[in-house]
């Protein structure tokens, strides 16, 4: 939404790509015409299909849009502001080739550039059995998503992230992204954003096959500053999909409590110290909020 030199620029990779992919479908919720102009002006003459879809602004719904407009065998999702290394789609069309029994289901790419916490946050994260970004992309027994920044070698996870990542077709099926859960519905608020909506999408396939994450699939996440939220916005999305995916996952109602709590500790401590009080009246908003609508 309203990127277009961030669109253009994961446009210019693909086609670049060792191995192109067979089309290109671009869901743009912007609010005017450049991204679009952008797109078509780049593909027009790359052998590309390109397909361009016009919608509000809802990363669920676009995502979902996406799925039904592509005819591929493997859908592979990229965040607007990612840059993929130049053999990534080679590389995936590889690893699904030598899948001879159709067990993989999901692949996610490896940032080259992983932001984490620092060894205090990252202490305080793990006892209180938060997401560290130093997980394996697995779910604690708070039910919070893992995630983890630096892989060595390919590993089977439970969920995967969207900003690069693919999945076969025939595993996917009818299955989406949960529009009302994760969304600022649930919140009263007017966004298209979201947070865990990948989380459970990915891990609603691997049910039906395995997951993995491959750090030869590298990508740079150069995160855009274009249309972010404010900091209450985005706690409050933030929040409430971890409250909501960990209901689910959580192995322990004390540890999800227990995580919860946590997490309104941190936010505390980020509104004192960086003096956004954002940061602790979206987690309070989140906490207040409805249960998950699904």
């Amino acid at each position: 939404m309203n990127r277009p030199a961030e669109v253009g620029r994961l446009l210019r990779c693909l086609c670049r790509q060792t191995r192109p992919p067979d089309e290109i479908v671009v869901a743009d919720a912007s609010s005017d015409d450049e991204t679009e102009r952008t797109a078509r002006s780049l593909m027009s003459e790359s052998g590309v299909r390109l397909i361009l879809l016009r919608l509000t602004a809802g990363l669920c719904a676009q995502r979902n849009a996406g799925i039904d407009a592509a005819r591929g065998d493997i859908l592979t999702f990229f965040d607007d502001d990612v840059i993929p290394d130049a053999r990534y789609c080679e590389w995936v069309v590889s690893r699904f080739a030598e899948d001879e029994h159709d067990r993989l289901v999901g692949i996610g790419g490896c940032p080259s550039d992983p932001q984490v916490p620092g060894p205090l946050q990252t202490a305080f994260r793990r006892f209180f059995l938060l997401q560290s970004d130093r997980g394996r992309n697995r779910f604690l027994s708070s039910g919070i998503p893992d995630f983890g920044a630096r892989f060595e070698e390919p590993v089977e996870v439970e969920f995967l992230s969207t900003a690069a990542a693919s999945f076969r077709r025939t595993a996917v099926g009818d299955r989406r992204f949960d529009e009302k859960t994760y969304s600022g519905a649930p919140l009263g608020l007017a966004t298209g954003r979201a947070f865990a909506e990948d989380v459970a999408f990915s891990a609603m396939l691997a049910k039906s096959g395995i997951l993995v994450v491959d750090p030869t699939l590298s990508y740079v996440h150069d995160r855009s500053v274009k249309n972010r939220e404010s900091t209450f916005v985005t706690q409050c999305l933030y929040v409430y999909g971890l409250r909501s995916i960990s209901r689910i996952h959580a192995r322990s109602k004390i540890a999800r409590c227990w995580a919860l709590l946590g997490q309104g500790l941190l936010c505390t401590f980020q509104a004192f110290f960086t003096g956004e009080p954002g940061y602790l009246t979206g987690y309070m908003h989140a906490m207040r909020s409805p249960r998950s609508i699904r």
